[in-house]
């Protein structure tokens, strides 16, 4: 399922990705969930423990039988062998810190950058976070003006985003879950670059993917 997709499950639901801020949707012809809406609501009823995800029977008080399922579903995948391979082998080692040298500043999770496009050469710099319902990955200013063909000067490509991705430190080639990644990131360049320039100062944006591949952006404010 890709980003802004419609995937129809049962009762007359559909779950949707979430639509960029500046996009009018149409009314759907079903009921339309958005995924972002059904995690918030889910999330207090699943846990993870020892790496494996579980479900609360007592989501069944609060969500129909079609947002049960897609929550179902979500749960196997994030205890599916690809998605544990996935997590370890990043826990192993593919994100990697970005270099710094007092002539090369670079932007992190933790910190922030000036207004504009960032320092030539800049080091893109990237950290992954996984939950339940899939992972986030957090851009750094530099790794978003990159992207930015605004910024950059060059359109991006797929095997561009991907470049930038294992230049910040993240193993695209080895993992499908990080290849899928790249291709979306690309048709969200400016949902990316909105997302980045929202925080002042610039401090970057999160890219967020489902277990079923549905792709948002959401700021760090």
């Amino acid at each position: 399922m890709t980003n802004g997709s419609h995937r129809s499950i049962s009762d007359n639901v559909i779950i949707s990705g979430p639509p960029h801020p500046s996009v009018l949707r149409n009314p759907p012809q079903f009921r339309e969930v958005p995924i972002t809406d059904l995690i918030e609501r889910a999330d207090r009823y699943v846990s993870i423990e020892k790496g494996a995800a579980k479900l609360n029977s007592a989501i069944q008080e609060v969500m129909t039988a079609a947002e049960i399922a897609m929550v179902e579903h979500l749960v196997q995948l994030h205890n599916s062998e690809s998605a544990r391979h996935f997590r370890a082998s990043v826990k192993a080692g593919p994100v990697r810190p970005a270099p710094k040298t007092p002539d090369t500043p670079t932007d992190t999770g933790s910190s922030s950058e000036a207004l504009g496009s960032p320092p030539a050469p800049c080091v893109p710099s990237v950290s992954i976070t996984f939950f339940w319902w899939g992972f986030r990955i957090h851009m750094d200013h530099c790794f978003c003006s990159l992207i930015n063909p605004a910024a950059a000067g060059v359109a991006a490509t797929v095997g561009a985003v991907a470049a930038i991705m294992q230049a910040a430190g993240l193993a695209v080639a080895a993992n499908p879950y990080l290849g899928l990644a790249a291709a979306l990131i690309l048709t969200m360049v400016a949902w990316i670059s909105w997302a980045d320039s929202y925080c002042v100062p610039n401090s970057g944006a999160n890219y967020n993917q489902s277990w079923t591949v549905q792709g948002w952006i959401t700021t760090v404010c």
